[in-house]
Order: C-alpha cells, then sequence, then structure tokens
C-alpha cells in the first residue's frame, strides 16, 4: 500500500513539473539553491552596509557595486528582496557552470546576478543592459543565446526598434543570435556572435531563450559552450 501511494505522489510531481515554464527548473545544474542564498547574502551586506570582501569581489567590484546600490536593490527593503530571490527565475543558458538568476522587481525592472559554480560572481546586469563591474566608456551588455519564434519560419531584424524601421537583416528558424533583455522595452538589441556590435532590433515576442529550444539544439549549444 505504502509503495502504491509513493508511486503515484512521483507521478503527481512528475505531472506538475511538467507543467512549469522550462526557465523556472534550472537544467543540469546542482548549485542552483546554493546560489539563491548567496545572492541573499549579498543583498544583506549591501542593504545593510556590511563589509563584501567574503563574497570574493576584488576591491574596484565593491567600489561600483556601492555607486549603484540603489539601481542594484531598486530601493525595496530586505523583506521583498528575499521574496523576490525565491520567487526568481533561474537558468544556465547552455554553460557549464554559471548560473543566471534573474531579480524581476514589482515596478518592472529585473536585475540578473550571475555566478560562477554558485559561488563566485561573474556578472551583475542592470535593467538597462550595462555590466557593474565594466569600467570601459563601452559598457559589455548582457547577451542571451536565442532563436526566433515565428510561424513564418523567420524574423526580420529592424535598423531601429520599431515595426517600421528598414529591415537589415533576416534571421531563419533555429538560428542561433543573441540578443540583450532590458526592462521594460518591448524592442531587443540583437547580435550575430558575442563579439559583434548590434546588427538591429527584434520584438521580444519573437524570442525564443535557451529553455525552450528543442533538445537537439540544446545539446549543440552545450556542446559549443563548454557543456557536457
Amino acid at each position: 500500500m505504502k509503495k502504491k501511494v509513493f508511486i503515484l505522489i512521483c507521478l503527481c510531481l512528475q505531472l506538475f513539473l511538467q507543467g512549469i515554464p522550462a526557465e523556472n527548473i534550472v537544467e543540469d545544474d546542482v548549485f542552483a539553491s546554493n546560489t539563491k542564498r548567496r545572492i541573499k547574502t549579498f543583498y544583506s551586506m549591501l542593504i545593510q552596509n556590511k563589509k563584501m570582501d567574503l563574497l570574493h569581489f576584488k576591491p574596484y567590484e565593491i567600489k561600483s557595486i556601492l555607486s549603484k546600490k540603489q539601481i542594484i536593490t531598486q530601493g525595496y527593503d530586505l523583506k521583498t528582496i528575499y521574496k523576490i530571490i525565491d520567487e526568481a527565475k533561474a537558468f544556465t543558458d547552455g554553460e557549464r557552470w554559471d548560473t543566471i538568476v534573474a531579480l524581476s522587481f514589482p515596478n518592472g525592472n529585473t536585475v540578473y546576478h550571475q555566478l560562477g559554480e554558485g559561488v563566485l560572481w561573474s556578472y551583475i546586469w542592470l535593467p538597462d543592459g550595462k555590466e557593474v563591474f565594466d569600467t570601459s566608456s563601452e559598457p559589455y551588455l548582457f547577451m542571451r543565446i536565442a532563436i526566433i519564434s515565428d510561424s513564418d519560419g523567420y524574423v526580420n531584424v529592424r535598423e531601429k526598434p520599431d515595426a517600421h524601421s528598414k529591415i537589415v537583416r533576416r534571421i531563419k528558424e533555429n538560428e542561433l543570435f543573441y540578443f540583450t533583455p532590458i526592462s521594460k522595452a518591448e524592442w531587443y538589441p540583437v547580435y550575430l556572435n558575442e563579439a559583434l556590435p548590434c546588427i538591429g532590433y527584434i520584438h521580444k515576442s519573437r524570442i525564443k531563450t535557451y529553455g525552450d529550444f528543442p533538445d537537439w539544439l540544446k545539446k549543440k549549444v552545450k556542446k559549443m559552450r563548454g557543456g557536457c
């Protein structure tokens, strides 16, 4: 009897998980829960003005973080941020180790945290796509790997973020490209690879991220990006 009940619970759990959007589950990432704990520690230290040396930040990184404290916290208190972290989407984006956690604040802005191996910080990306630690005159952009989502089998890349703007290129079905998610924007800047400048803009509704890739393409991306 106990065995039958256990099997029934497992089946119900499996059906429940199948109904959760792909990015709500961190695939092939054993560091997910630890990552969120580290992010909570980070915000606790930041809001309470405690030293962040134990989080492996370099001096110039700490200076940059403190100068952007209001943008990173979006002005919310620690209790609210803890809840946001608990509900945050976490994903690997095809990387072997790095976990990306998207903190969606009630005001509509999103701050992304990327940790290597669930311990060491790699990046903190602000709602405008700029990277907190960057010190150059041309900030790096948070590029996410993607494919198009369109029944026509292609999507037009526009010169400007406008449906009536000039078409500069077409991206076909299952063709890999990169984009930068920007809070509250309807159109996202697009790149052909991580080294090139922006080639134009695609409406956010036409973009499909790694969590929704077909399995064969996920395997290709993992291999390409050093995964297993």
